[in-house]
């Protein structure tokens, strides 16, 4: 278990990136969040999707919600995973997109990253490509993707603000926004403070489309990262 109690951004980040390292190399380790596909179960995967996807990204599965359950993703279309880890959203994401479309998975993490594209080419998946990069800084141009999932990862930043703010930015503008952020968190109130402050920050006034959104509130262990 990684207890931060230091709110400087590298001494944050450091901590994320070594506990992720930790997962990815060694993932039949406990840690103190769900992991591998037994959480992706729980957390409501089609056991058809995941039957499809190599055990290696499944094992370093740590993610807190099923981003797919919003429907938002379409053959064709081109969609940023951010914080993709291992791979298992990223390669759903290409089963989904076909091989006309792209998935582009962002993770700061090399293991991960790694990972990823190990796991992409057991797939056979070619339309899948590992980003080096976080969440608050992300190295694409504004609307050059259409969809844009992220899973979690908004618990690990620094400053979640900007990284709402961030994920939105590379997205198409379409009249039905998909960014299908699933997100540990304390209450509705503390992601209504997040977007408020994106808003505020940045001049934007953003849409977000939300996949039953009451169920994916949950209770989050203060790891002094808010």
């Amino acid at each position: 278990m990684v207890v931060i109690t230091d709110d400087r951004r590298e001494i944050i980040l450091g901590a994320v990136r070594r506990m992720y390292t930790e997962l990815a190399l060694h993932p039949d380790r406990e840690f103190h969040f769900p992991t591998g596909r037994t959480a992706c179960e729980f957390e409501g995967y089609d056991p058809a999707l995941l039957d499809q996807v190599p055990a290696e990204a499944l094992a370093s599965f740590a993610g807190v919600n099923c981003p797919f359950r919003a429907g938002v993703i379409e053959r064709g279309q081109v969609v940023l995973d951010v914080g993709s880890g291992s791979g298992t959203d990223a390669l759903i994401a290409s089963l989904l997109v076909g091989p006309e479309g792209e998935v582009i998975g962002l993770d700061m993490t090399a293991a991960m990253r790694e990972r990823l594209e190990r796991n992409a080419r057991t797939l056979g998946a070619s339309n899948v490509r590992a980003l080096a990069g976080t969440a608050e800084e992300i190295p694409l141009p504004d609307a050059s993707v259409d969809v844009v999932t992220t899973n979690g990862v908004l618990n690990l930043v620094p400053d979640k603000a900007r990284a709402v703010a961030e994920s939105a930015r590379p997205e198409q503008a379409t009249s039905s926004p998909s960014l299908s952020l699933n997100v540990v968190i304390r209450s509705s109130r503390w992601l209504h403070r997040a977007f408020t402050s994106a808003e505020r920050r940045y001049g934007r006034q953003y849409g977000w489309n939300f996949h039953n959104a009451s169920a994916i509130l949950a209770i989050f262990v203060d790891l002094s990262l808010q």
